[in-house]
C-alpha cells in the first residue's frame, strides 16, 4: 500500500517522499493533477492516502480530491498550501472526515502525526 504525494514543486515533492520513505512508507509522486489521476487509475486500491498541493499547474487540489473521491471514497487527504485563499473550501470539505489541511512550510513531523493518524489502528 502506497502514498500518493503531489506537488509541481519537486523539492517538496522529494522532501516529504524521502522523509516518509525513511519512516517505511511506500511513496509515489506526482508533479501534477492528470499525472496524478494516471497513477491513481493504475491502482486505486493500491493507495492509503493522498498528499497534495491545493495549487497544481493544471487542476487544482480541490478537483483532483473530488476525481479521486469518484473512485475511493473515504481515501485520506491531506491538503498543503501555502495560500490561506482556498482554507475556507478545504475546511468545508474536511467536515466529512478524512481530509487534513497544512499551511506550508509545515513540520515533516507534523505530517507524519497527521498520516498515521489515519493509518495506525485504532485501539
Amino acid at each position: 500500500m502506497k502514498i500518493l504525494v503531489v506537488d509541481d514543486e519537486p523539492q517538496i515533492a522529494t522532501m516529504v517522499s524521502d522523509f516518509l520513505r525513511a519512516k517505511g512508507l511506500r511513496v509515489e509522486i506526482a508533479h501534477n493533477g492528470e499525472a496524478a489521476l494516471s497513477k491513481f487509475r493504475e491502482d486505486p486500491e493500491g493507495f492509503l492516502m493522498v498528499i497534495s498541493d491545493v495549487r497544481l499547474p493544471d487542476i487544482d487540489g480541490l478537483s483532483l480530491y473530488t476525481r479521486i473521491m469518484q473512485k475511493k471514497k473515504g481515501l485520506p487527504f491531506i491538503f498543503m498550501t501555502g495560500n490561506l485563499d482556498q482554507e475556507s473550501s478545504i475546511a468545508s470539505l474536511g467536515k466529512s472526515g478524512g481530509i487534513e489541511l497544512l499551511l506550508k512550510p509545515f513540520s515533516l513531523f507534523e505530517l507524519y502525526r497527521l498520516i498515521m493518524k489515519y493509518l495506525e489502528p485504532s485501539s
